[in-house]
């Protein structure tokens, strides 16, 4: 199979060969002849190489004589949360971590100090709120950072000096959809993995797939066709009561497997919709009682619950239970939710997995999305007594991840490690190039998405406008502060 990525890398080189082929060897006479005439070299200069300024630093590099860069890093064990590593254990990404460490140690003469936030944002707010200078940066959980922001504690980025945003070292779409107000008071880059670990896509069963018949869906994808129906039609395809007692449980085959709460936001970002978008003002605003959005809504639904091809579980918590994977490992889910930072763990699995984005809503709809789920932001507290140096040190950081760390991420270990074959490695390309994140599903996660939106799907509920109407005052008090 041949993805449309493929064919224009193949007339590509094509095109550069016969250009060669054309270019070079013996020279016509113009009656057919072939000319015997020596070849006449010339000096030629090759041409310069172009560098990409957006992913330079343009800060000059300063001598800190040993000072002191001190890091509270969120505990969590859905992402990678561990950012000054002490020793090379021949992980990929701990050692990458390492190694920019080192350079960062050696290049600017700093030292790199971390601490944990093991969930204790009131902890750390108390300490602030005191006046206590102890922490440079402190990542807190995304719905924490807001009112952060509104209660003073934090400095926003665009009062920090050193800081440039438009570099491609920072992620300008994830940094877009967080602003309020035209404020970036937080703002994620090459530094922050949590944003790597927490896109989402799915895995689907190559073992299944080959039972049922089910051919080629990376050329599905490529070629704009994948969408609600047709996953929905997989998942019914699939689904059975494999141990024949009348009863669809954990012990039976199912279409798709994920978190209850997870589920239906990866589904309306790739029918590209929002449950909170943003005004003329850049000030967040509700969608979910927006037409569209409660037509897509309707259709996760009937995706999910009407093919009773679904297993749901909260299990132990974690973004992608244990259940989850189990089922989906022992060849008894076609379709499994899963974040970027859970391939790892399905790394040892037996079963030959691939990788795709979710579905668009339908084949009009003109590119996929891919979800953003949260993530931790390293916020700059309102104490800082060195923003100049504190500035400096956020943006080298993400500046030197973007080298070393997310080329051993993605390249090294996602791509190639983790994936299972050359056309996942592609399809992770297109769902990087297309992630979005949902204010509803992040910095409002816990009272959207972990609070009505899980209810909602665990329980079949459909009725979203009467629901966001009973939690509209308190989604929109948030919003106003």
């Amino acid at each position: 199979m041949k993805t449309t990525i493929e064919k224009r890398v193949i007339s590509a080189a094509l095109a550069a060969l016969t250009l060669a082929l054309v270019s070079c060897g013996q020279t016509g006479s113009g009656d057919g002849e072939t000319s015997t005439e020596p070849t006449r070299t010339t000096e030629t200069t090759a041409p310069e190489e172009t560098v990409d300024t957006r992913y330079v630093s343009d800060l000059e590099v300063r001598d800190f004589d040993g000072k002191e860069f001190r890091i509270v890093s969120f505990e969590c064990v859905n992402v990678h949360y561990n950012m000054v590593p002490e020793e090379e254990t021949g992980d990929t990404i701990s050692d990458a971590l390492f190694a920019r460490n080192r350079d960062v140690t050696d290049k600017y003469n700093v030292r790199l100090t971390e601490t944990f936030n093991n969930w204790n944002d009131g902890g750390l707010r108390a300490s602030v709120l005191a006046g206590d200078d102890s922490y440079d940066i402190i990542s807190v959980s995304c719905p924490s950072a807001l009112p952060w922001y509104r209660d003073g504690l934090i400095i926003p980025y665009d009062d920090l000096p050193n800081i440039d945003l438009d570099k491609g070292y920072w992620d300008s779409s994830v940094n877009e959809s967080l602003s309020v107000d035209g404020v970036h008071y937080v703002a994620e880059g090459a530094y922050n993995l949590d944003i790597y670990d927490l896109t989402f896509c799915l895995l689907v069963s190559k073992p299944l797939c080959e039972q049922y018949g089910i051919e080629d869906i990376y050329s599905n994808v490529s070629d704009g066709k994948w969408t609600f129906d047709m996953m929905k039609n997989y998942m019914m395809l699939v689904t059975s009561d494999i141990n024949g007692d009348s009863v669809m449980d954990e012990n039976d085959q199912y279409g798709y497997t994920a978190h209850p709460k997870m589920t239906a936001p990866g589904f309306w970002i790739g029918a590209d919709e929002l449950s909170v978008v943003k005004d003329e003002n850049d000030h967040p605003v509700i969608n979910m009682t927006d037409q569209h959005f409660v037509e897509v809504f309707d259709k996760i639904f009937n995706v999910v619950w009407d093919s009773n091809a679904s297993y749901l579980t909260a299990g132990d918590q974690l973004d992608i239970p244990t259940e989850c994977r189990k089922v989906f490992s022992e060849n008894r889910s076609l379709f499994i939710d899963m974040s970027f930072f859970y391939i790892e763990a399905m790394r040892g699995v037996e079963t030959d997995f691939g990788i795709i984005p979710y579905p668009k809503y339908d084949e009009n709809q003109s590119e996929y999305h891919s979800r953003v789920c949260y993530y931790f932001p390293s916020v700059v507290p309102a104490t800082c007594q060195d923003t100049d140096f504190v500035g400096y040190m956020l943006e080298t950081l993400n500046y030197e991840s973007y080298k070393t760390v997310i080329p051993a991420y993605y390249e090294t270990a996602l791509k190639t490690k983790y994936s299972r074959d050359a056309e996942s490695s592609e399809m992770l390309d297109l769902i990087f190039a297309s992630r979005r994140i949902d204010i509803g599903d992040s910095t409002l996660c816990d009272i959207v998405r972990d609070n009505f939106i899980y209810t909602m799907m665990k329980n079949d509920k459909r009725d979203i406008i009467s629901t966001v109407a009973r939690n509209e005052k308190t989604i929109n008090k948030r919003l106003e502060q």
